[in-house]
């Protein structure tokens, strides 16, 4: 989902992070830019976790400079670690702000991790789950599943994101109940009703030139 919020904010919820969802965020970068929009928000609470780590930083090269080492995907083999990179130039440059939560986990919190690192985005929410890991599942005799991580995301200077997440610049306490209705409610009324609020009459009072005047001494 992509809105302009009052005429000078991008938003951006994008959902699962697939081939097809990183096209749609094209499309809405392109938006912006010609709308020339000097902040954007990126909402990653809806997205579900994964570890499809060259998906993952596809969307980071779409605000990250070109040339930065994005991310590794660490292995207990070393001939077999990942190390991906920006090569392009990026399609938005401006003010950066990214939304979490408590069930943020996997490529999502990466993205948070990353922007923050190579484009100072402010990240607002609550720690991320710390699951940037890639699993496998080996089964029990007993009919369970042992999941181990066998691969780990590290950004430069060797952060990791698992297992402590990430904590965010800008702490907001909102239960998961709670933050589930807003995003129902956004796919179905828009971001931008959930976004401004009705500014309050004030009151003023009067005060005789008497009364000011003993004020004011």
């Amino acid at each position: 989902r992509a809105e302009i919020l009052d005429n000078r904010i991008g938003y951006i919820r994008l959902g699962s992070i697939t081939p097809g969802n990183v096209a749609e965020l094209d499309a809405a970068l392109v938006r912006f830019t010609g709308s020339k929009l000097n902040s954007v928000v990126l909402d990653l609470r809806a997205t579900p976790p994964g570890s499809e780590f060259e998906q993952t930083a596809e969307v980071c090269k779409r605000f990250c400079p070109k040339g930065k080492v994005l991310f590794s995907v660490k292995k207990p083999n070393i001939k077999q670690e990942q190390i991906l990179t920006s090569k392009e130039d990026p399609k938005y440059r401006g003010i950066l702000v990214v939304l979490v939560d408590g069930d943020t986990a996997g490529n999502a919190e990466v993205v948070a991790a990353v922007l923050r690192t190579h484009v100072n985005a402010l990240v607002i929410g609550q720690q991320t789950k710390g699951e940037a890991v890639e699993f496998a599942d080996f089964p029990l005799a007993t009919g369970k599943l042992l999941r181990v991580a066998v691969a780990e995301v590290a950004l430069p200077e060797n952060v990791t994101v698992f297992p402590g997440g990430v904590k965010p610049d800008l702490p907001v306490d909102v239960t998961q109940e709670d933050t589930d209705k807003l995003l129902k409610l956004e796919l179905e009324k828009g971001v931008g009703e959930f976004v401004f609020e009705t500014e309050r009459p004030r009151f003023f009072i009067l005060l005789p030139a008497s009364a000011r005047r003993s004020r004011s001494s």
